[in-house]
């Protein structure tokens, strides 16, 4: 009787544990078979990975709207709360920041409905003469097939909530890539903004990238290959990348601070080759890892040209330095198309379109020996070119309009 009542008693222990409630052998009077029933089994035979508990900001953040300070300090308790959480059956995840996504993210498409094309994008804030702004952020090499007139879409808690939007400021896409989007106050009513990482990400620091591709939610995990003030550069494995491929996507660090605007990935060895082998010879580059696949981002110190822009047009052109000589200015709506350096010995080398050329210093990547004159070609945005002539000899510059 005894040992009949001890049975009884560890059984009714045994059932009222969670993790043998949820993963019982009949469900519903019918037996629990194939991946389910495996994932089930395994959480039983291995303890599931212990996580730091955090609080789930998530169902606390309400859809009400609120005053833009207010909805900046919303997204600060989340990122102060949020830590890398790895499972053995989820994976590794940034919570609760995750839980919040639908907040920040937004999907944009043209107002008049000509064009159904949807890109990701982004909330940010900004302090404007004591006041709290929120803007979009999106990929200017999608948003300019929409025109200036949009729609954002923001997807929170199983509904879908649009409002019109305006694009004030543009880059180009060999350049700043990305679009100020401005928003309606109604936003408030579910967007939050994304804070900015004080520190620029390091070469092995592990980033998150979150966005809306192909109409579905999805996120991707990387680490940082190189990094300078034009871009950021994660590596891809091509044969485990399937998601987020296209431009638009939310980078944060593992602090759930926002560090750039992802531009999907890239295939340098095959799109563009001559930069993939010019590349080695620049010793900013990394030289032992495979950049055949590659996620560009644009660091936010270029997405905050924009509202520089915007505040005071012109105020965002960038000096362009070459063998320490000022050579002249370069909006945002203007590119680098190519620098070629001209030797003594006849020889010539050139960079096209290079994503990692730093304005600031556009003799990187060359050498100095033999030097005699340097053409750098800059790209206007309605396609005409003009030239910038750098006499290494008599430090002098010349500019050439091209011939139309």
């Amino acid at each position: 009787m005894k040992k009949r009542i001890l049975f009884l008693s560890c059984l009714a222990v045994l059932l009222a544990q969670p993790s043998f409630a949820q993963s019982a052998l009949v469900k519903g009077g019918a037996k629990a078979t194939g991946k389910n029933f495996i994932k089930k089994a395994v959480t039983r035979i291995y303890p599931r990975v212990r996580v730091p508990k955090v609080p789930s900001v998530a169902v606390q953040v309400p859809i009400t709207p609120m005053a833009p300070s207010v909805a900046v300090q919303v997204s600060k308790q989340i990122a102060s709360a949020s830590r890398v959480q790895s499972s053995f059956l989820k994976g590794t995840a940034l919570q609760p920041f995750e839980q919040n996504t639908p907040h920040y993210l937004f999907t944009v498409s043209s107002a008049s409905k000509i064009n159904a094309f949807k890109a990701s994008g982004f909330v940010i804030a900004e302090e404007y003469s004591g006041e709290t702004v929120l803007w979009g952020i999106a990929p200017q090499e999608y948003v300019q097939y929409m025109g200036k007139d949009v729609e954002i879409s923001f997807y929170v808690k199983g509904k879908k909530f649009t409002y019109p939007a305006e694009v004030v400021v543009s880059g180009r896409a060999e350049g700043i890539n990305a679009s100020l989007i401005r928003l309606p106050q109604e936003v408030l009513q579910v967007a939050r903004p994304v804070l900015w990482a004080k520190d620029f990400p390091k070469k092995g620091t592990n980033l998150f990238t979150y966005g809306y591709n192909k109409g579905q939610y999805q996120k991707a995990q990387r680490l940082v290959l190189t990094t300078n003030s034009e871009r950021i550069i994660e590596g891809v494995n091509p044969e485990a990348e399937e998601t987020l491929t296209n431009a638009g996507g939310l980078v944060v660090n593992e602090k759930g601070e926002a560090v750039g605007l992802s531009l999907g990935t890239s295939h340098p060895l095959t799109d563009r080759a001559e930069w993939y082998w010019n590349r080695r010879s620049n010793r900013d580059y990394p030289k032992k890892q495979d950049l055949s696949n590659i996620s560009e981002i644009v660091p936010f110190s270029r997405l905050q040209d924009l509202l520089r822009e915007y505040r005071n047009p012109g105020s965002a052109r960038r000096v362009l330095l070459f063998g320490g000589l000022r050579v002249g200015k370069l909006p945002i709506t203007e590119t680098v198309k190519s620098v070629t350096a001209y030797y003594e010995d006849g020889f010539e080398q050139t960079l096209n379109q290079n994503p990692l050329l730093k304005v600031a210093s556009l003799d990187t990547g060359f050498e100095f020996a033999g030097l005699q004159k340097a053409k750098i070609v800059i790209s206007r945005a309605d396609g005409s070119t003009y030239t910038y002539w750098v006499d290494m000899q008599t430090r002098n510059i010349t500019l050439e309009e091209a011939i139309r």
